[in-house]
């Protein structure tokens, strides 16, 4: 089984996810770097291949409505390919230690 992860943490732009998930992913050239491309390249899959995405709460608070329909996007594509599994981490919340 194929295997990859996709920090979507420190992502403020559109163009900075879709970097992201290129490098991740392994997307080919002819990746069109939006969400129908996206979705293309993930129902292609044709072998069983999970994907684990860490950080998906900052990428809603920093991109809102398109991480909406990035979730939207990966959902339908493992709905569509029985080859796809996703898998949904947080990483903890680092927080400031303060010296008393």
């Amino acid at each position: 089984m194929a295997a990859y992860s996709v920090d979507l943490r420190h992502i403020y732009t559109r163009e900075s996810l879709h970097n992201v998930l290129e490098e991740s992913l392994g997307l080919p050239e002819y990746y069109g770097r939006n969400l129908d491309a996206l979705m293309d390249c993930l129902t292609e899959i044709r072998e069983d291949c999970e994907i684990e995405f860490t950080g998906l709460s900052e990428l809603m608070d920093n991109l809102m409505e398109y991480a909406e329909r990035l979730l939207t996007t990966l959902h339908l594509a493992a709905f569509e390919n029985h080859h796809l599994t996703l898998v949904f981490r947080e990483e903890p919340v680092q927080r400031p230690v303060y010296d008393d």
